[in-house]
């Protein structure tokens, strides 16, 4: 998809990633969406979240969660707000008897795509309190882009149909369309979206995404990169990644390749479960460790 570089922003600050958000929605984030809503009869709001994560309580108020945050607005405003629980299917049994930090090791729903009318989003952060304070994110802000916001949304639209979307006030019971029930291609087709009439568009980006029970991945781009540059030593690769983690497909051909490769990688202070109590408390230095011997095979 192409776009203009003056509209791609790069966000630098947990704050400003916060101002972008309420950019889009004018004002404190449950609250700004409920007058949104009020002011605006032809306003729709979806939400897609992953299942287990949007309802696993929060540390700090344990029947607190990101369904029961939405939970108002669903029942104030059914026209008009849409909120998709995803499901990822499992046939593991250990998924109904781990601890609910834990449970997400087995499937894990884990877009953070936020859309603005032809306005877009991507980032690494979710709506946590510490991405809005002192946890420092990747953010890039796509302006004015009817064709990358088309996109994001037919993404979500598919995701929904495969979605939990009944949220009774217990929030125990709901309507399930499964993901196995959905055509192989349901996420794969080309979206038909109609490209920008600009001809000043001088930037590719190109959106990936992996869901192994249908396959639904378009890795074959990055391989087509990492080969295009192996042959050359005076090229530089700049890789961000949260968790890094190649595949060894990935890793074999940067190993193979000619090219300089930077990686920038989260530190363990900024993972999520850095200072927690039992097992846990040592997935952030996993993370740590396997760069570091990555280089080494």
């Amino acid at each position: 998809m192409e776009a203009k570089a003056d509209d791609i922003h790069i966000i630098e600050t947990p704050t400003e990633f916060y101002g972008a958000l309420l950019d889009g929605i004018r004002s404190e984030l449950r609250e700004s969406l409920d007058s949104a809503l009020a002011s605006n009869p032809s306003l729709n709001v979806h939400v897609l979240v992953d299942q287990m994560r949007g309802t696993r309580p929060d540390k700090n108020a344990r029947s607190s969660s990101t369904a029961t945050l939405l939970l108002p607005l669903v029942k104030k405003y059914p026209a008009q707000t849409t909120v998709s629980l995803f499901e990822f299917p499992s046939k593991n049994p250990l998924t109904k008897l781990v601890p609910a930090r834990f449970n997400e090791a087995f499937g894990l729903q884990h877009i953070k795509a936020y859309v603005f009318d032809n306005d877009v989003v991507i980032s690494g952060a979710n709506l946590n309190t510490d991405y809005f304070t002192n946890r420092q994110d990747r953010y890039i802000l796509i302006k004015n882009n009817p064709q990358v916001a088309a996109y994001f949304t037919s993404l979500l639209k598919r995701l929904r149909n495969a979605s939990l979307s009944e949220m009774k006030a217990a929030l125990t019971k709901f309507s399930n369309k499964s993901l196995a029930e959905m055509p192989s291609n349901a996420l794969t087709d080309a979206v038909s979206i109609s490209p920008l009439e600009s001809a000043n568009c001088d930037t590719q980006s190109h959106h990936s995404f992996k869901l192994a029970l249908l396959v639904s991945t378009r890795s074959h781009l990055l391989t087509l990169l990492l080969k295009n540059v192996a042959a050359s030593s005076e090229t530089t690769v700049v890789c961000s990644s949260a968790y890094f983690n190649l595949p060894k497909h990935f890793h074999n051909l940067v190993l193979q390749s000619k090219a300089r490769f930077q990686f920038l990688l989260a530190a363990p202070e900024a993972n999520g479960f850095f200072g927690s109590k039992g097992v846990s408390r040592h997935i952030p230095f996993a993370y740590t460790f396997l760069p570091t011997t990555s280089g080494k095979k």
